[in-house]
């Protein structure tokens, strides 16, 4: 038999294959056990479409038109609308398609929500290049999915942002870059602030609260340098950039022979410094150079069986008024279960430990189907004792994997290195109470 319908021209064998994927891709959403990073493995979609549409709605749009698009042969332009992609898949049933696709076109996959009330929504956001493309992704994201939605965006310097000449942890930690934010909310300045995940303190304050939207951009640190292609071309002595007492401490860890030196500021600020010869390599966070358009400057990513990255590293997150109940509603579309399911657990992680920008610690999640693999270490500033594992499980189980890994580790050793850095601070190690 063949594809008939719109032009197309496939062989049976194809169109059986086809829907077969489809079939079950649907079947799946229907009974609530497919994330999206599994939907791109059965209906075999690219990431960068799938980026675009993360909810189960728009997932099912995507999976309808996919169908057509596999029986005919072709790439057909974006579905914008529920009722003309099942018009097309009638359309194309009535021609060629077997009982099975003539099941699919029937399926109401989900139920039409009431209108939304919110009629605009304010976005707080640092005025750093980085900080404004991530919060200009959000305001499109939610004029996507709400149309008639007014969203604007309210540039802010941060204390963080002012403070350039001394490391955050000398300064008061990676809270500097969303307090005034949350001043903003608090005031009824603004109703959302867009954050990169890995700078947000592990409990939130009282009265916030945090939902991790998008899918995770790359986790791994970037080596960038005008001379280097890797850490290991770099000779003894050499100088590195970096911010991170995190990167600090594994890379004295795993090349003693290397020097390290600060490095503040925005990602532009960080280039241009590397430019004008300050450094021989400068270690960024690769999500950020990529989400800035410089990826290109990437020449090498660390392994992240040696180099972990940070907790939430490449997840973005958005902060609003807990006593906001329209908010999570509005960002429900674009919450990715398997990101926020990383992200849980790493966070649990770092929660247990008291992480903050004076302790070198690093977690990275890693989700395959149904299974959560999380991976931690806790390590002294100097990298002289560095204390790793993994701890798997279910995804359901995110939070209480990260606390698993957390006092596995403390058991193993870190617990003696964690007491000595939060006395150095004037901290416990008690785990911490307050709004996750």
């Amino acid at each position: 038999m063949r594809a008939l319908a719109l032009g197309g021209n496939l062989p049976r064998a194809n169109i059986s294959d086809a829907i077969s994927k489809i079939v079950q891709t649907v079947d799946a959403l229907r009974h609530g056990l497919l994330c999206a990073q599994q939907l791109q493995c059965a209906s075999q979609l690219s990431y960068s479409r799938l980026s675009r549409l993360t909810d189960k709605e728009q997932l099912t749009k995507l999976a309808y038109w996919r169908a057509l698009s596999e029986t005919n042969g072709r790439n057909l332009p974006p579905i914008v609308d529920f009722t003309e992609a099942r018009m097309y898949l009638r359309s194309s049933a009535h021609f060629c398609f077997p009982q099975r696709l003539r099941r699919l076109s029937s399926f109401v996959p989900f139920e039409q929500l009431p209108p939304m009330t919110t009629t605009a929504l304010r976005i707080a956001s640092r005025e750093s290049p980085l900080a404004m493309v991530q919060s200009e992704w959000a305001a499109a994201q939610l004029r996507m999915f709400h149309p008639g939605l007014e969203v604007s965006i309210i540039g802010m310097t941060t204390k963080g942002d002012q403070i350039l000449d001394k490391p955050l942890a000398q300064i008061g930690g990676k809270g500097l870059f969303i307090k005034e934010l949350e001043v903003a909310i608090e005031e009824d300045r603004a109703d959302i602030a867009v954050h990169s995940m890995k700078d947000v303190p592990m409990v939130m304050p009282s009265g916030f609260s945090l939902i991790t939207v998008g899918l995770r951009e790359d986790i791994c640190d970037a080596f960038v340098s005008n001379k280097y292609g890797s850490l290991d071309e770099l000779p003894a002595g050499a100088i590195i950039g970096t911010s991170s007492l995190r990167r600090e401490s594994q890379i004295r860890h795993f090349f003693p022979a290397l020097n390290i030196a600060p490095l503040r500021g925005n990602v532009n600020t960080r280039l241009r410094k590397l430019d004008d010869g300050e450094f021989d390599a400068v270690i960024l966070a690769a999500a950020g150079l990529k989400r800035l358009g410089f990826g290109a400057r990437i020449r090498n990513t660390l392994d992240t069986n040696r180099f972990i990255p940070a907790v939430a590293q490449g997840a973005l997150g958005i902060e609003y008024a807990t006593d906001r109940a329209d908010v999570p509603r509005l960002l429900a579309p674009f919450i990715n279960p398997a990101t926020k399911a990383m992200v849980d657990a790493e966070r649990a992680f770092g929660r247990r430990l008291s992480a903050s920008c004076d302790v070198p610690l690093g977690a990275m999640a890693t989700v395959e189907g149904a299974r959560l693999s999380l991976s931690g270490f806790v390590a002294t500033p100097d990298g002289s004792r560095r204390i790793a594992a993994v701890e798997t499980g279910p995804v359901a189980d995110a939070d209480a994997i990260g606390g698993t890994l957390a006092e596995r580790l403390l058991a193993d050793g870190a617990e003696g290195i964690l007491a000595s850095l939060h006395n150095l601070a004037g901290r416990t190690l008690a785990p911490p109470i307050g709004t996750v």
